[in-house]
């Protein structure tokens, strides 16, 4: 039998109200669609209806949006039968809450249940993990950048960071592929909707230079790039033996607080570096973690005793609020092979 979709005028509606007897005594059905990423233009629900009279039963839709729709073009059920109905919305440019209103009517139009779908559509620059080959990995994280923290050349680093599931459908992040120096692992692989899961990002650091990276883990699914995540960490050399004739460093301090300072002025201090070991000491790195602190150093390598000034400045352009910056200092010094200098202000 042909299923009949019925979408009146304002006459129909307040005429099926009036007239039907299940219109007002039945609530409708919650269903929580959750928060959804402003990149995705569609999503699709099931839900499902059990015909409980002892009759078969022609099922029309009622439905007051266009954005919302029924995807399925026959539905005639059998008694006690349980039918899974298509749902599709095309979801608004707006962002916020959203509510849409779908209601299942037997062929005298009475209500036989109704649904309110709601959901909160997100701004499309909020997700963590980005679309790729048209496919949408709709995670969310608190974390705006994933980072795996300090540690040792040569060891393993590995941070576990909490991901919800905001797609409204089952995730399945089993098989994974990605880049060599790094491991990529969901718990569990196949996250439901509305779902938690850990995943846990690895990074072998054999062979890699010291210093503060800044990088994109990918994974694959066979050959397809499937998602892209921001990582950083810092990678320190490993502390040898101290010895008697081994360089040492040594710094003035390792903070200063500029206090109150204007948006755009730049002010600046400076910090002594000193060798106090008995070999030369090899300033080889030095790296700031934002571009509004720069430093001038006049040389990088200083002999026994030897000492240099260095001035740090910064720049508070485009810049509000408590600021902390750093600067860390990599050297051959073997007990101390990284200083951080921490740089605060104000600005207002």
């Amino acid at each position: 039998m042909v299923r009949r979709i019925f979408k009146h005028s304002f006459l129909f509606i307040i005429s099926l109200l009036v007239l039907s007897p299940f219109a007002t005594a039945q609530e409708l059905v919650a269903v929580d669609l959750g928060a959804i990423e402003g990149e995705l233009k569609r999503i699709e629900r099931t839900i499902s209806w059990t015909n409980e009279s002892s009759e078969s039963v022609e099922l029309g839709f009622w439905y007051a949006s266009d954005e919302l729709n029924v995807a399925t073009d026959q539905l005639s059920v059998a008694s006690g039968e349980t039918v899974n109905i298509p749902v599709g919305i095309e979801l608004p440019e707006r962002i916020g809450d959203h509510e849409y209103e779908l209601r299942i009517l037997n062929e005298e139009k009475d209500l036989l249940i109704g649904y309110l779908f709601s959901f909160k559509k997100l701004n499309a620059e909020s997700d963590v993990l980005k679309a790729y080959d048209n496919v949408f990995w709709p995670l969310w994280a608190k974390d705006n950048v994933f980072n795996l923290k300090r540690g040792f050349i040569g060891d393993t680093l590995q941070a576990a960071f909490d991901v919800y599931n905001f797609s409204g459908q089952e995730l399945s992040f089993e098989n994974l592929e990605t880049d060599s120096i790094y491991q990529l692992h969901f718990e569990p692989a196949i996250i439901q909707h509305n779902g938690f899961a850990r995943m846990t990002v690895s990074l072998v650091s054999e062979g890699l230079e010291g210093g503060f990276v800044k990088d994109r883990l990918d994974f694959y699914k066979g050959e397809k790039l499937r998602g892209s995540i921001p990582i950083q960490y810092t990678l320190i050399p490993k502390p040898q033996d101290a010895a008697l004739d081994a360089a040492r460093i040594s710094i003035s301090r390792d903070s200063h607080d500029f206090k109150v300072v204007k948006v755009g002025a730049e002010v600046t201090t400076s910090f002594m570096l000193r060798n106090r070991g008995a070999k030369v000491l090899d300033l080889s790195k030095i790296e700031s973690n934002c571009d509004c602190l720069t430093y001038q150093l006049p040389k990088t390598e200083l002999g026994i005793g030897e000492e240099v000034e260095m001035s740090v400045t910064f720049n508070a352009k485009n810049r509000i609020g408590l600021e902390r910056k750093t600067l860390a200092i990599f050297s051959n010094d073997p007990e101390q092979p990284t200083q951080v200098i921490t740089i605060r202000a104000h600005v207002k």
